[in-house]
C-alpha cells in the first residue's frame, strides 16, 4: 500500500507494470511504453461543490482508448472555507478530510466502496509519512499537520501548541500566508490515500478494454471535518471545492502489447482473460470501556476470502465529534501489549507482540521494512515525541497477512470467511479511566477480471 503513497512525485521506472502472460520474451521491458503524457479529468458532474448545502457528490467517467498509471493519480481541487471566520475553522489534520466516502467502479462495476475514506488515509498517513514530509512542500499542499494533545502525542510539524497551528495553518484556507483569501487554496490528494484499488493498482488500467472508469467521492459534513483549537462550535460551517480534477499519466504501449492485451480480453475461454489484483480498504470502529489494565479481547467483523492486512488505532470516545479535537484522526500512544489476532484457532502472530518494539516491528514488516522509505517514516516518528520516554509508541499497531497463502482459493491471503467472518483482536490495555475506541482498517485482496465484453471482480 505505502509504496504508492509518493509514487506520484518520482520518475517513473523503465520495468513496466503488465499483466501476467502480457509480455511475450521476444519484448524487452524498456519497449513496452513508447510514450507517457500527463492528462487531466474533470468531473461530469461539475467542478464546483458546498458542503453542507448544495451539491456534495463528485463524480467522474474516465473513458478512452488509454492504458493508465493510476500510481501516478491524484485528486486536485481548490477549498475554500466559508464560515466560520471567528473564531477560525480548520480542516482536521490532512485536505483528505473533506472525503468521507469513495467508490469505484470499473464499466459499471463497483470494486471498491469504502466509507470513512479519510480515516482511512489518515491511519495509512500516521504509520508512512515521516516528519520530512509534513516539513516539506509536499506535506503544506496535502495539507499535514499534526496537533499536540498532551505529553504522550506528538508535537505539530507545523507547531507544537493549539495556538501555533490555528495561526499558521489558517493562512492556508483564510487569506493569509500567500493563499488566496477570494478563491481559497489548492491541495492534492494521492488517489491511493482515499481509493486503493485503483489509486494502487500494480498494473496499467486499460481503459481501452475496461470500457470506462467511474469514480465517486462524497464529501463529508463540514461539523465532522472542521476544528478549532479552542473548542468553539462549528454549527454552520461551510466550505466549497473548485477547480476540482484528476490527474494522471497516460501510456502507449508498443503494437505488439496492445494486440495481446486485445487478443488476452477477447478471450472467453477459461485460460482467456486479464487479471489484475486491487486492494480494498474497510475501516470499523469498536468501544469498548478500558477501565483497569489487563488482558483484552475485541471483535472485528469481516468476512473476506483473501484478508492482508490489518491495523489498529486507538483514541478516547470523548475526542470522536468534539469541535476541540480532530475527531478523524485523534489516534493515541498505542499503550497496548501483547497484540494477537485470531482467526478461529490460528494465531498471528504465533506468539504475542509482547513489547511496543516488538509492535513496532511487525508494523514495519506491513508497511514493508525498516530500510524501506515509508517504514522509514515510522522511525521517524519519535521526532513528533514531545516525551522523551520511549515507551511512548506513536504509531498503530498493524499486521500483514500476505505471509500467508490461502491454497483452497489460490489467494494471496487470510480467508476469515472460514473463521465465521470474524477476527479477534487480544490485546493488554494499560488503566484509562475512559471509554476508548479502537479503529480498525481491514484491507482484503481481490482480483478484477476483463474477459470478452465483461468485467467481473473476484474475492470478497
Amino acid at each position: 500500500m505505502s509504496a504508492s503513497l509518493l509514487s506520484f512525485l518520482s520518475p517513473s521506472k523503465i520495468e513496466e507494470k503488465l499483466p501476467e502472460g502480457v509480455l511475450p520474451s521476444s519484448v524487452s521491458s524498456g519497449s513496452v511504453v513508447t510514450f507517457r503524457s500527463r492528462s487531466r479529468y474533470l468531473p461530469t458532474s461539475g467542478t464546483s461543490y458546498t458542503a453542507p448545502t448544495g451539491s456534495k457528490i463528485v463524480q467522474f467517467r474516465i473513458t478512452g482508448n488509454d492504458y493508465l498509471d493510476m500510481s501516478t493519480a491524484v485528486l486536485h481541487f481548490r477549498l475554500q472555507i466559508n464560515s466560520p471566520t471567528t473564531p477560525k475553522a480548520l480542516i482536521q489534520e490532512g485536505i483528505y478530510s473533506v472525503i468521507q466516502r469513495c467508490r469505484a467502479a470499473l464499466n459499471s462495476v463497483i470494486v471498491q466502496d469504502t466509507d470513512n475514506a479519510h480515516v482511512a488515509a489518515n491511519i495509512k498517513v500516521l504509520n508512512t509519512m515521516p516528519r520530512q514530509v509534513y516539513d516539506s512542500a509536499v506535506g503544506q499542499y496535502m495539507g499535514l499537520y499534526k496537533k499536540s494533545r498532551d505529553p504522550d502525542w506528538c508535537a505539530g510539524a507545523f507547531g507544537a501548541s493549539a495556538d501555533e497551528i490555528a495561526s499558521t495553518i489558517s493562512g492556508y484556507y483564510n487569506g493569509s500566508a500567500g493563499s488566496d483569501a477570494t478563491n481559497g487554496s489548492s491541495f492534492y490528494v494521492p488517489l491511493s490515500l482515499i481509493c486503493t484499488s485503483i489509486g494502487g493498482m500494480s498494473t496499467f488500467l486499460p481503459l481501452r478494454n475496461v470500457g470506462n472508469l467511474e469514480l465517486t467521492f462524497f464529501l463529508e459534513d463540514p461539523s465532522s471535518c472542521f476544528f478549532n483549537p479552542s473548542g468553539a462550535s462549528m454549527s454552520g460551517a461551510s466550505y466549497t471545492l473548485n477547480d476540482v480534477s484528476i490527474e494522471v499519466d497516460t501510456v502507449q504501449l508498443a503494437a505488439p502489447i496492445v494486440q495481446l492485451y486485445d487478443r488476452l480480453s477477447a478471450d472467453t475461454s477459461e485460460t482467456g482473460g486479464i487479471v489484475i489484483p486491487v486492494t480494498t480498504d474497510v475501516v470499523q470502529s469498536i468501544n469498548y470501556a478500558a477501565g483497569s489494565a489487563g488482558q483484552r479481547s475485541v471483535s472485528i467483523s469481516r468476512g473476506t476470502t483473501a484478508l492482508t492486512q490489518i491495523a489498529i488505532a486507538k483514541r478516547a470516545q470523548s475526542e470522536v465529534g468534539t469541535s476541540a479535537e480532530q475527531s478523524l484522526s485523534s489516534f493515541q500512544c498505542f499503550d497496548q501489549t501483547r497484540a494477537q489476532f485470531r482467526l478461529g484457532s490460528r494465531l498471528y502472530p504465533t506468539t504475542a507482540s509482547d513489547s511496543l518494539a516488538r509492535m513496532f516491528t511487525e508494523t514495519a514488516h506491513a508497511y514493508g521494512n525498516l530500510n524501506n522509505l515509508y517504514a522509514g517514516g515510522l522511525v521517524s516518528r519519535t521526532d513528533f515525541e514531545v516525551d522523551s520516554d520511549p515507551s511512548q509508541g506513536a504509531f498503530t499497531y498493524a499486521y500483514n497477512f500476505r505471509r500467508v497463502l490461502t491454497e483452497d482459493l489460490g489467494l494471496d491471503g487470510e480467508n476469515s470467511i472460514q473463521s465465521g467472518s470474524i477476527v479477534i483482536y487480544d490485546f493488554t490495555d494499560n488503566p484509562s479511566a475512559t471509554t476508548v475506541v479502537l479503529t480498525a482498517l481491514i484491507e482484503s485482496l481481490r482480483y478484477v477480471e476483463l474477459k470478452g465484453s465483461a468485467v467481473n471482480v473476484a474475492g470478497l
